[in-house]
């Protein structure tokens, strides 16, 4: 997983494998995720799960019981989506990104966040 921290901006890689919905866990604690780069893709909507241990997931929701969800007009959409800061602010340890369906390739996403700590 590739990480960059440069004036107080880090990004994050994950990638959800052939036949999968679910990319593996990237470590947020101290970050505040505030935009998405999102390649084409077979699914049209993602969510996302948080983790304190890495273990045991939750469905991310707004303070309507909604799950925090991008949807793309297209499958082949590509491009930068925004997130609100402030339903990722304080998130424990881990997320993950969730397709609406099974990815027919490898497909590779980059978090971009605010640090509000130091990276290691």
């Amino acid at each position: 997983m590739a990480n960059t921290n440069n004036f107080g901006q880090s990004s994050r890689d994950a990638t959800i494998a052939i036949g999968q919905n679910t990319s593996g866990a990237l470590e947020v604690g101290g970050l505040n995720p505030c935009k998405i780069l999102l390649p084409a893709t077979t699914g049209t909507s993602f969510t996302f799960q948080s983790s304190e241990n890495g273990t045991d997931w939750f469905t991310l929701r707004d303070a309507t019981g909604a799950p925090v969800t991008v949807t793309k007009q297209s499958a082949s959409d590509t491009g930068f989506y925004q997130l609100e800061p402030a339903l990722f602010a304080g998130l424990p340890g881990f997320i993950r990104i969730v397709s609406s369906a099974n990815e027919v390739a490898q497909r590779a996403f980059t978090i971009f966040s605010q640090c509000t700590v130091s990276l290691p």
